[in-house]
């Protein structure tokens, strides 16, 4: 029996886009509790695979929807959830579901392979969640995390703006199966109810990002001098405490953000 189980996780695996399944319920339960599910959640999951994550976010939330492209996994976990009358399963690709428009929390085990994409769409989106718990691998999560875990990037910067990001848990590879070359983490996203108080405030922060590290010469004199008139950028880089040559990679959302309010008060924020 148990040989026959593998063969049908080993018929609906893709390798193309390195899926990783949570090898046990109690991983999975662990990773739900982590993420503090409320009893009032609406949760969106995407790629729920064999609803091991699924059945336990169902035991903490209102209501779940998950969203599976494969059809054979679709049938399957409507058979083993049909006690569970706060799950939805829907057919269909996630990056082409249309995300609910009130709030919600999206939670899932994402294939390795379509991170940016899944991010693209959650953090980018006409319809951010308000809480995010993605399991990924962990060099790509310092991709979106920036410091103090790595870089910043104009990536990073533009998602802090959005949310507060922070690693909820590392998992070792051994969670998985298959088990993947290296670890992985939970990222957890939240949204930000501070910072900016308009849409066209936050597009002019994404244009001050781009610009940022798409500026020639770019470091973090030239670029202050750039943003705020020269006597400021000279006190500024002396009360930020950061090198005059310093990358922009190494200077902290917060200062950027310092930065940013500075310019857009001098009308050069672009």
């Amino acid at each position: 029996m148990a040989g026959r189980r593998r063969q049908q996780r080993r018929a609906t695996r893709r390798p193309e886009l390195s899926q990783h399944f949570i090898r046990s319920s109690a991983i999975a339960e662990r990773l739900v509790a982590l993420a503090r599910i409320r009893e009032t959640d609406l949760v969106v999951e995407a790629g729920p695979g064999h609803g091991v994550l699924t059945r336990h976010l169902a035991a903490s939330a209102a209501q779940v929807i998950a969203v599976e492209a494969d059809p054979t996994l679709c049938e399957r976990l409507n058979a083993k959830l049909s006690a569970a009358y706060n799950v939805t399963v829907r057919r269909g690709d996630f990056l082409k579901y249309r995300l609910p428009s009130g709030q919600y929390t999206f939670f899932s085990n994402i294939p390795f392979a379509r991170t940016a994409d899944i991010m693209r769409k959650l953090v980018f989106g006409s319809a951010p969640p308000q809480r995010a718990f993605v399991i990924m691998e962990s060099i790509a999560a310092t991709r979106f995390l920036g410091q103090p875990f790595g870089p910043e990037s104009e990536l990073s910067l533009r998602l802090k703006a959005r949310f507060h990001p922070s690693i909820i848990s590392w998992i070792p590879p051994q969670s998985f199966s298959p088990p993947p070359a290296a670890n992985a983490v939970m990222l957890g996203l939240e949204a930000r109810s501070e910072h900016f108080r308009q849409g066209s405030e936050l597009r002019d922060f994404d244009r001050f990002a781009r610009s940022i590290f798409r500026s020639h010469g770019g470091n973090a004199r030239n670029i202050l001098r750039q943003k705020v008139p020269g006597t400021a950028a000279r006190s500024l880089t002396a009360e930020l405490g950061f090198p005059a040559h310093a990358a922009p990679s190494n200077i902290s959302f917060e200062h950027w953000m310092t930065v940013f309010r500075l310019a857009r008060w001098n009308g050069k924020h672009a």
